[in-house]
C-alpha cells in the first residue's frame, strides 16, 4: 500500500535540498558582510558618513571581527578608483589598517598626477575639435560655452584616458594587496 504524506512532509522532500550548509553559511554571511561594506563606502564617498563614523558603522555589521577587518581592507582596495569621488577612499587606507609604503604612496601620487595630466591634456584637443566642428556648422563666438560632459567626442576620450589607467591601478592594488597580505 501507498504511504499517504502531509503536505508538510511533501514540502520538507522538496526544500531539502535548498537548505545552506555550514559552508554555504559562511560564504553568504561574507558576502552579505561585503555589501555592507560597500553600501558603507558609498555613503563615505557621498559624504553620508564621515570618516569619523566608520568604525562605529563598521561595528555595527554582523561577524567577526578579523574577518570584518579582512573583508573591509579587500572591499576598500577593489572600490578605490582615481576616477572622481572614490578618490576619497584613500583616506581610509590608515584606518584599515593598511600600510602604503612610501614606495606605493610615491607610485600612486604618480599615476594620479599623470591622470589628471593626461586629462587636463585630452580637455585641451576636445574643446578645440569642438570649437573646430561648431565652427564648420557656422556657429561660432565668443559667448560660445562649451559645456564638454554632454559632448561624445569628450566621454570617449576620458573612457580611453580611464582604459590606459585602469590597468595600472589594477597593478597598483595588486602590490598594495601584497605588500599588506
Amino acid at each position: 500500500m501507498s504511504e499517504i504524506k502531509s503536505a508538510i512532509e511533501l514540502a520538507m522532500e522538496k526544500t531539502k535540498s535548498l537548505i545552506m550548509n555550514d559552508e554555504e553559511k559562511k560564504i553568504y554571511a561574507i558576502e552579505e558582510m561585503a555589501n555592507r561594506i560597500r553600501a558603507l563606502l558609498r555613503r563615505y564617498i557621498e559624504g553620508m558618513v564621515k570618516k569619523e563614523d566608520i568604525a562605529e558603522e563598521l561595528a555595527g555589521i554582523q561577524g567577526d571581527d578579523a574577518a570584518k577587518q579582512s573583508v573591509f581592507v579587500d572591499v576598500l582596495i577593489e572600490e578605490f578608483d582615481m576616477q572622481g569621488e572614490k578618490m576619497k577612499l584613500v583616506d581610509l587606507f590608515e584606518f584599515a589598517g593598511i600600510g602604503l609604503t612610501d614606495l606605493l604612496r610615491v607610485e600612486l601620487e604618480t599615476l594620479r598626477g599623470r591622470f589628471e595630466e593626461q586629462l587636463e591634456r585630452k580637455e585641451i584637443v576636445a574643446r578645440k575639435d569642438i570649437i573646430d566642428s561648431l565652427e564648420k556648422r557656422g556657429i561660432s563666438g565668443d559667448a560660445i560655452e562649451l559645456n564638454l560632459e554632454e559632448w561624445n567626442e569628450w566621454n570617449q576620450m576620458i573612457e580611453e584616458t580611464m582604459n590606459i589607467f585602469k590597468k595600472r591601478i589594477s597593478e597598483w592594488k595588486s602590490k598594495l594587496k601584497a605588500a599588506n597580505g
